[in-house]
């Protein structure tokens, strides 16, 4: 079973008020498995503007930045969370990119701003470029608060691949650490699909092991997936979905499925991204049931 145990959580904020929530789920995951949180902010060049004969300028400079991370920091984590603040200048995207370059951390924590457009990955530049580049868990955080130390409800929607299989097993790791029910769904989006085969072949896809962690229940619905998470979610109130996802080429750029680009997008709650290179499509999967 493969372990999740998150030792250095990279936690990006931006100082606007979804910057809270961003450092409530770092500090959630951080007391559940003792990890250390490094904080970055990036500062844009400083702007000035006329005065007369004077330059105003129009941005915190960086040490001034660099204090208000740290207060935000102490409200929200206090001295139980180990933490350290890098407060870089230069593009957000850039920044993030940069710093990931040259280290790969278990954890990143970033908060969500969703963006219409064709032009657009459905979230905003940092978390789409963060989403396509990064090659460890991503929590994109978003909807309610989490309780303090505990989560109530996790849904892990599967495909019935090796790699939903692992994911679903994080899953079930974070269930059991922090005390949550973890239901899994299954999406049956080909039609002539039994759903009394497909709740079979689910039971007996499930790893003991998980049923011995956690409080579990398995679900299959009908029709798109990305449509049935997103209204599951809702129902059930969920605290987190935990969802795999395949980094895929297109020309140049690395791309994510639409299921989980929709996902991202219209989630009601956190959504917990776990990179699964070589996952297969879920409609592949359900197909072979027929």
């Amino acid at each position: 079973m493969p372990g999740f145990k998150p030792q250095q959580i990279v936690c990006l904020v931006d100082l606007s008020p979804a910057s809270r929530l961003v450092l409530c789920w770092a500090r959630l995951m951080a007391q559940a498995f003792a990890s250390r949180v490094e904080i970055v902010h990036a500062a844009e060049p400083p702007q000035f503007l006329i005065e007369g004969q004077e330059q105003v300028q129009l941005q915190l400079t960086r040490t001034e930045l660099h204090g208000a991370v740290g207060r935000l920091a102490q409200e929200v984590l206090g001295t139980r969370v180990p933490n350290h603040i890098v407060v870089e200048e230069g593009h957000p995207v850039q920044v993030v990119m940069e710093r990931l370059e040259r280290y790969t951390p278990d954890l990143i924590v970033l908060g969500s701003h969703g963006h219409d457009g064709m032009a657009r990955v459905l979230l905003g530049s940092v978390a789409e470029n963060v989403t396509r580049m990064a090659r460890c868990p991503m929590l994109i955080v978003k909807g309610a608060e989490p309780s303090e130390g505990r989560l109530r409800r996790i849904l892990c929607p599967v495909n019935l691949s090796d790699s939903a299989r692992e994911c679903a097993q994080i899953a079930g790791i974070l269930a059991a650490v922090l005390g949550g029910k973890l239901e899994l769904m299954l999406a049956l989006e080909e039609a002539g699909v039994a759903r009394n085969l497909a709740e079979e072949r689910l039971h007996t896809w499930i790893p003991d092991g998980l049923r011995r962690m956690c409080e579990l229940s398995e679900t299959v619905l009908e029709g798109d997936a990305a449509e049935r998470i997103v209204v599951r979610s809702r129902a059930r109130e969920a605290d987190l979905v935990v969802l795999g996802a395949e980094h895929r080429r297109f020309l140049e750029f690395t791309t994510l499925g639409r299921t989980t680009e929709r996902v991202m997008r219209y989630s009601p709650c956190t959504v917990l991204l776990v990179p699964c290179p070589g996952m297969p499509g879920a409609a592949s999967q359900v197909k072979s049931l027929s």
